[in-house]
């Protein structure tokens, strides 16, 4: 220590006096938060760093490293992530589909399946979660209409299967059909939306029959700002008089 900081007292910048040079065990500007090093004093920092293996992240720092994982079968057991290596053929991703106890294990080995007709038999038959996995993969038109069509009203997620078969329906014909005739809103809503036809679509969205939802969808479709701004009025005033019991 130099006279005058005896005298005077330290000129502290951060961790090391300005004057004398001496250090002190705070103030340390670390060049990184985890396993750094002081750029002032030269001291070595105790933070290790705490890693979020599944993510391969330091939840201190943000530095990345590579994953790892806890494997048990296709699952990880911390995080529940699910994987299913290469190679496995399409038979053995059949099988897993169908019958694996995990949910998230059956809709990974859907997303590895390319045989149309085992993933038009797992959109089928199977549960929901793992039915519309396997419909976004399907592209026979009859058979998206053939699922869209079915009515499983024990199954409480029916109509998402529906809504999502809908989603992969490019044939004009069949949309006009579901936007027309079904039963459900929400699925005639999902039609509209890929509808073409701007006949249709404007018999559609001026029709005071039609629901409110799916003439909103078509005015949208349609660019008709007008006409889409008084249908979306329509609906607010509808649920104020709703949530105020009119």
């Amino acid at each position: 220590m130099g006279l005058g900081c005896k005298i005077f007292g330290h000129k502290w910048n951060g961790c090391k006096c300005a004057k004398c040079g001496e250090t002190r065990d705070e103030g340390h500007d670390w060049d990184f938060i985890c396993e750094g090093q002081c750029k002032r004093c030269g001291k070595k920092s105790a933070v290790s760093h705490d890693w979020d293996l599944c993510k391969g992240k330091c939840k201190r720092c943000g530095k990345m490293q590579v994953a790892q994982h806890e494997w048990i079968d296709y699952q990880c057991s911390r995080c529940g992530k699910v994987e299913i290596e290469t190679p496995v053929n399409q038979d053995t991703l059949a099988a897993i589909a169908k019958s694996d106890m995990h949910i998230d294990v059956r809709k990974a080995a859907v997303k590895r399946l390319t045989d149309q007709r085992v993933l038009a038999d797992i959109a089928k038959d199977s549960t929901s979660y793992v039915r519309i996995a396997a419909i976004r993969k399907l592209t026979d038109q009859g058979v998206l209409a053939d699922i869209a069509k079915s009515d499983n009203r024990q199954d409480p997620h029916y109509c998402h299967v529906r809504v999502a078969a809908v989603k992969r329906l490019t044939n004009q014909e069949i949309l006009i059909d579901f936007a027309k005739n079904d039963y459900q809103p929400l699925v005639r809503s999902e039609a509209v939306k890929r509808i073409a036809d701007q006949e249709v679509l404007s018999k559609i969205a001026n029709n005071s029959k039609e629901g409110l939802y799916v003439r909103l969808e078509a005015a949208k479709k349609l660019g008709d700002k007008a006409l889409e701004q008084n249908i979306s009025s329509a609906i607010s005033y509808e649920n104020f008089c709703l949530s105020d019991g009119i």
